[in-house]
């Protein structure tokens, strides 16, 4: 029987990938004849899983929430809770974004009944954070802090602790817009204890810019000492995009003036800065340039050694042209 239900799941994933999921369903529901054995009851927790999804995905939401509710009469084998976590995630998500909040919330307050086994916390830290953002987009911020608070007891793992900050940052950035600018600093303020995975950086990079802009919208000086304290996290960013919007929303001459950035040498639309990052990092030499293909302006690290725009730019291009010439 283990073999006929891999080869019905094989079929059923062959319709999936055909965008034909009425006969995904088929195939499913002709599993349920294959008897109860643990590993054939696994598959088809697994064709389940991903057909909630498929249909959530195509707004059939009455069809999936079905599909899941037939989920319970499989057991609670680990492998099949965990599969019923993540198909509630799924429905969690497109209930809220389809604004069904009430609806959402209730079957992630369920989630806490498929127990504590690691992969489940992780499914039920990943349905809060949508849900999250999806309170604050309805301005309900008091129930979106209420159930950010009670992300904590999922615990430290890294998963979990990217969803919190990915949360944190929805947080902020409709705090900022609600002009509540003191919760969203303590906030911000508090992401700080999530380390430096790459992910939670980047998250804590978008909270700054939702910051940066607001004191900036009403003249406080606090966006300066944001970013200067930023900046000693900018080289961590893995994601180049990350660290390009940061620099378009707070502005190169806001970046530059909040590191204290000492000019050391222009030459046209390039100019090499000394900017003062801090902590064991200290000086760096900053080539701030108007990008000759975008029109952008933005800033790159060069290599302490270097003193000249010209420097800069053969080190960055590994050539003595300008880059308009190499391009």
């Amino acid at each position: 029987m283990i073999e006929r239900a891999e080869a019905v799941y094989n079929l059923l994933k062959s319709h999936r990938d055909a965008g034909d999921v009425d006969a995904a369903f088929s195939a499913f529901d002709s599993m349920a004849a294959l008897g109860d054995a643990p590993e054939v009851v696994r598959i088809r927790a697994e064709a389940a899983d991903s057909l909630v999804w498929d249909y959530c995905k195509a707004g059939q939401l009455e069809t999936a929430q079905s599909i899941f509710d037939s989920m319970a009469a499989l057991g609670d084998a680990p492998e099949v809770v965990c599969e019923r976590a993540r198909a509630a995630y799924s429905l969690v998500w497109h209930y809220g974004h389809a604004r069904q909040l009430k609806t959402a919330h209730s079957l992630f307050d369920s989630m806490a009944a498929f127990g504590d086994d690691p992969e489940v916390v992780r499914w039920r830290a990943r349905a809060a954070s949508p849900l999250v953002y999806y309170y604050c987009q309805a301005k309900q911020l008091e129930t979106a802090q209420s159930l950010f608070d009670s992300m904590a007891a999922f615990g430290a793992d890294p998963k979990v602790v990217r969803w919190r900050a990915r949360a944190a940052s929805s947080l902020v950035y409709y705090y900022c817009q609600a002009k509540q600018l003191e919760t969203a600093q303590s906030l911000f303020d508090s992401m700080g204890a999530y380390g430096d995975d790459p992910e939670v950086v980047r998250w804590r990079a978008s909270a700054t810019y939702s910051l940066v802009e607001a004191y900036c919208q009403v003249g406080r000086l606090e966006a300066t000492h944001l970013i200067f304290n930023f900046m000693a996290e900018f080289t961590k960013i893995e994601h180049v995009w990350v660290r390009r919007e940061f620099v378009r929303k707070v502005g190169v001459e806001r970046i530059a003036a909040a590191c204290g950035a000492v000019s050391l040498d222009k030459n046209g639309d390039y100019e090499l800065m000394s900017v003062n990052l801090g902590g064991s990092t200290g000086a760096c030499p900053v080539l701030k340039m108007l990008n000759p293909s975008s029109g952008v302006w933005h800033m790159e690290f060069v290599p302490p050694e270097v003193t000249t725009v010209v420097a800069a730019l053969s080190w960055r291009n590994q050539s003595d042209l300008n880059p308009v010439q190499l391009t």
